[in-house]
Order: structure tokens, then C-alpha cells, then sequence
């Protein structure tokens, strides 16, 4: 008798552009064949370093409003005039295949897929720089936005951290602790949450609540002071 496959869980994982996602979660596929990303698909331009079907599906808004029309897309919404949704046949395929399916997008689409699925079936994460000033200097220092483009991004950051206390989890991405986060998105997803065995460095990168992420988070409003000699390459 063939063993059972054990079916897989969606891992929601979100965050303010910056916050260090795409890191994390190459750390986290390294760590557990487990855990597959699910690529999502939009409409905006592709970056240099961006590979088609790696990082995102690539298409144009007419492909993207046919996929809408098809009932393809788990979920899916609009950032800076471009979509960005959630294929959903390959998502289905993976999770019955045993992997815990990824989702990396944006707290709006977060929302709608909680909504949709059983609590029991997903566990949710907020991923976030350890300040709001700190993420000002990481998307800066990327130089991949003109300015206005950067505004939008750090105004969005606002809403998207008040939106934490929807999830199970907030985990701080501390500067060169992105290998950390990842280990302990693995530990609670493989072996539970429990907040009583949380060690010394595990609690240093975990926030207790929205509350108390929220207080210590917007050390400034002020990201003005970042942007003054700001220029795009």
C-alpha cells in the first residue's frame, strides 16, 4: 500500500517592499524541501536581476484580465497602476503534491486569501524591518525607484504596518539576520507555536503583538530627510 502523502499548507508571508522577503525565503528553500514559493504573476516591468518564472510571472494587463475573466488567479490586486495576483492551478497542484506553498504578496491580496481559506490550512507571517526609518535607508540605498515612485512605496509602508495584527506572526528581519527569520518561520511551521520555547535570539526577532510592533516600528515619520539628494541611476 502506497504511504499517504501528507497534504501541504499555504505559509502567507508578508511585508512593506524592502523589508528583506526575498532574502528570507531563499534562505527558507535552502533550509526544507518542504516549501516551494508560489510565483506571482503582474503586470509591471521586470528588473534587471528578475527572471521570468522565478520571480514573477511577467505578463501585460491584457493577459492578466483574462486570467481574472478565467477564475485563474486565487487573488489579486492593483500597486502603482499594476496588478499583481495569485495563479491559482499550480498552487493547488503543489499543496496536494505535500509542499507547503509560499505565498509572498501584498497585505490586500494577504487579506482576500485568509478570507478563502481555513485558518487550519495556512499560517500567516508579517515580515518587517526593525523600523520605519531603517526601511526608508534599505529602499533608498536600492536606487530602483525614481522618487515618486519611492514616496508611494514608504507611504504604502505605513498602511501595510497597521495591517500586521491580521497575521499569526510578526517577525522582525534585523539588519544581517535574514538566515534567523527564516529558521524560525521553519521552526513554527514544522513544529508548532509556542511561545514559551522561544530562546534568547529567536524572541529578540519575534513581536509579541501589533501593539507593541507598532510602538517601537515608526521611530520617524519624517522620510523626507532620506529622499533630499535621492536620484535614481
Amino acid at each position: 500500500m502506497s504511504k499517504e502523502i501528507k497534504r501541504g499548507k499555504i505559509v502567507i508571508v508578508s511585508g512593506s517592499s524592502g523589508c528583506g522577503k526575498d532574502t528570507v525565503l531563499d534562505f527558507l528553500k535552502e533550509m526544507s524541501d518542504d516549501f516551494t514559493v508560489s510565483v506571482s504573476m503582474t503586470t509591471r516591468g521586470q528588473r534587471d536581476y528578475e527572471i521570468h518564472g522565478v520571480h514573477y510571472y511577467f505578463v501585460s494587463k491584457d493577459e492578466f484580465e483574462k486570467r481574472i475573466a478565467e477564475n485563474d488567479l486565487l487573488e489579486y490586486a492593483t500597486f502603482s497602476s499594476d496588478y499583481y495576483g495569485t495563479p491559482k492551478s499550480k498552487l493547488i497542484e503543489k499543496i496536494s503534491e505535500g509542499y507547503n506553498v509560499i505565498l509572498k504578496i501584498e497585505t490586500v491580496g494577504a487579506k482576500k486569501v485568509m478570507d478563502l481559506i481555513d485558518p487550519k490550512d495556512r499560517i500567516t507571517f508579517f515580515l518587517s524591518a526593525p523600523s520605519y526609518s531603517g526601511l526608508c535607508k534599505r529602499l533608498a540605498g536600492r536606487k530602483t525607484e525614481t522618487k515618486d515612485e519611492l514616496i508611494e512605496r514608504l507611504e504604502a509602508a505605513k498602511v501595510e504596518a497597521h495591517r500586521a495584527e491580521l497575521y499569526d506572526h510578526i517577525i522582525i528581519n534585523q539588519n544581517n539576520r535574514a538566515e534567523d527569520a527564516a529558521r524560525l518561520i521553519l521552526k513554527i511551521c514544522t513544529e508548532g507555536f509556542d511561545k514559551d520555547s522561544l530562546n534568547d535570539s529567536e524572541k529578540s526577532i519575534y513581536e509579541p503583538s501589533a501593539e507593541e510592533f507598532l510602538k517601537d516600528y515608526f521611530d520617524t515619520d519624517d522620510y523626507m530627510q532620506f529622499l533630499k539628494d535621492y536620484k535614481k541611476p
